[in-house]
């Protein structure tokens, strides 16, 4: 009788053993999910996370929904502008800001702008690959009277078929829209770069969006 007790209470020994385990795999594997759990989103909410439409952006979600977008180059000749805000989408922020940074419209021509632009080069540079100059493709009242613009004579650009009809411009109208954003951050790098785009600024009050220019990245980083 002692021998079956004893072999009894090895057989549940071994199974509490076993139990025990068991256990300490499910607490161990819990703990590494609510880790993970936790550092994806502690990344998502200091850290911008990449996105793209007919042009990257960089998202950066937090607690405060109130969303500021930055923007960079807008007509493939802000350069300075480009890089300013792609490195400010690649750092880190405090975790109740929210912001969507768009470094460039046309990334591929901001990249590689000619250090010395002929006219044939500034003509190349601004338009999209259908030739329309996006800046003017926003719909503003009268849009119409765009295309009397010196830079539409006898360039082969134009404002576009109607207003809002290339991609960049619907996506970018739609991330302004769908993250209900209450203010836009213009990066630039010349005087000129401000009157070129003055359609998206009008564009902006239309639709009631406030906005700044900012040319320094001290500046723009202190406005972060």
């Amino acid at each position: 009788m002692v021998s079956i007790w004893w072999r009894r209470e090895k057989q549940n020994l071994r199974l509490a053993k076993i139990f025990f385990l068991l256990l300490v795999i499910l607490c161990a594997e819990i703990g590494f999910y609510y880790f993970s759990l936790y550092s994806f989103n502690s990344r998502l909410l200091t850290y911008p996370i990449k996105q793209s439409l007919s042009f990257p952006y960089y998202l950066k979600i937090g607690f405060n929904l109130n969303y500021i977008a930055v923007i960079g180059d807008m007509n493939g000749l802000n350069k300075e502008g480009y890089r300013k805000v792609l490195a400010l989408a690649r750092r880190d922020y405090n975790k109740n800001e929210s912001f969507i940074f768009v470094p460039s419209l046309m990334p591929g021509k901001a990249a590689y702008m000619p250090v010395r632009l002929t006219p044939a080069d500034f003509i190349k540079q601004t338009g999209n690959t259908n030739g329309v100059i996006l800046v003017d493709n926003f719909c503003v009242d009268n849009w119409e009277k765009l295309e009397e613009k010196p830079i539409y004579k006898n360039s082969g650009l134009s404002p576009g078929p109607f207003c809002g009809s290339e991609p960049e411009t619907q996506d970018l109208n739609r991330l302004l829209d769908v993250f209900n954003v209450q203010k836009v951050i213009i990066v630039y790098d010349t005087p000129e770069y401000k009157d070129f785009i003055c359609n998206f600024i009008n564009y902006l009050k239309t639709n009631s969006i406030d906005y700044e220019f900012v040319q320094s990245r001290q500046a723009l980083e202190k406005k972060l």
